[in-house]
């Protein structure tokens, strides 16, 4: 009796943890392509502030 009670707890927990790792690829996978969008916004701004800060400059020293 023992043995069928443990046999099923253990088939739980592996159920469990595929459905977690499921999961967890998932997140990763969405984490991956926020961080990307990030990236590029932060590159795209950093452009922008170097070219505005680059007609500053120019008109300042006009």
């Amino acid at each position: 009796m023992l043995y069928f009670s443990l046999k099923d707890d253990i088939g739980s927990h592996v159920e469990s943890a595929q459905a977690a790792t499921a999961q967890g690829k998932s997140q990763l996978v969405k984490a991956s392509k926020t961080q990307r969008s990030n990236s590029s916004l932060t590159c795209l701004l950093l452009v922008i502030f170097g070219i505005v800060l680059l007609i500053v400059i120019i008109v300042l020293a006009a």
